[in-house]
């Protein structure tokens, strides 16, 4: 017998039952739009029939039946993430740059106390607001999400993403982009790069295992965001 999934009743985290509670959502309203429509029509003159309705209607079904991809960009400071989230925003896209004080926080830390190594600073850390992260992936308002960041507390999060891009440079163009950057002011002590040259070596391996895709962002502009649009074609 063919299980009813009736609002609720879907598994928490499940991409699929999830379609299945909004394909069972959509019946509904379809059933109820069609028995008022009907009765509309056989006590009234069908004339009178707000033009609104036909509109809301369309606008819930809609609503309830948006399925939004996630994707993440992540990778090494000085990679292009910041540049590459800003041009998708500019093209329309729900685009959200993570590190910044909406998204992310510092958190005091007590020696290694993450899986990514070495924080930001001695004894404290630059990690992701996690009930806001959960927020933005939870909200379903749009086609596409794309979210760029790179967090020791990310990991928790990536099962959530139908695409983890990983954005890599050679050490001489991210070390140049360190230098001359006007956005962020991290990397321009000699310290601050080492760091950053330190964590391609350990940390930007652990990240190439995680995604699914890896875009060498000294690559034009143009180019790197063309292959992220393709990524989220039907």
């Amino acid at each position: 017998m063919k299980k009813i999934y009736l609002p609720g009743q879907y598994i928490q985290g499940s991409r699929k039952s999830k379609c299945q509670h909004k394909h069972a959502i959509l019946c509904q309203l379809v059933f109820i739009l069609n028995v008022h429509y009907a009765f509309l029509r056989t006590h009234r003159n069908h004339n009178i029939i707000p033009k609104y309705f036909a509109e809301v209607a369309h606008s819930v079904l809609r609503r309830e039946y948006i399925i939004m991809k996630r994707i993440l960009l992540t990778g090494m400071s000085g990679t292009g993430k910041s540049t590459v989230i800003g041009e998708l925003a500019a093209r329309g896209y729900k685009a959200v740059d993570a590190d910044c004080d909406e998204f992310s926080e510092w958190v005091e830390v007590t020696g290694n106390a993450g899986t990514l190594e070495s924080p930001v600073e001695v004894d404290r850390d630059w990690v992701w607001r996690e009930d806001r992260i959960q927020d933005l992936l939870s909200t379903e308002d749009t086609d596409v999400l794309f979210l760029s960041g790179c967090a020791e507390n990310m990991q928790k999060f990536l099962s959530q993403f139908d695409h983890v891009v990983l954005l890599s440079a050679p050490t001489d163009i991210i070390v140049e982009r360190l230098r001359t950057r006007t956005n962020n002011q991290y990397g321009k002590h000699p310290d601050e790069i080492a760091r950053v040259l330190g964590l391609v070596e350990t940390v930007e391996p652990l990240l190439r295992r995680a995604a699914g895709h890896e875009i060498d962002t000294s690559a034009c502009l143009e180019d790197v965001i063309a292959i992220l649009l393709r990524l989220i074609q039907p």
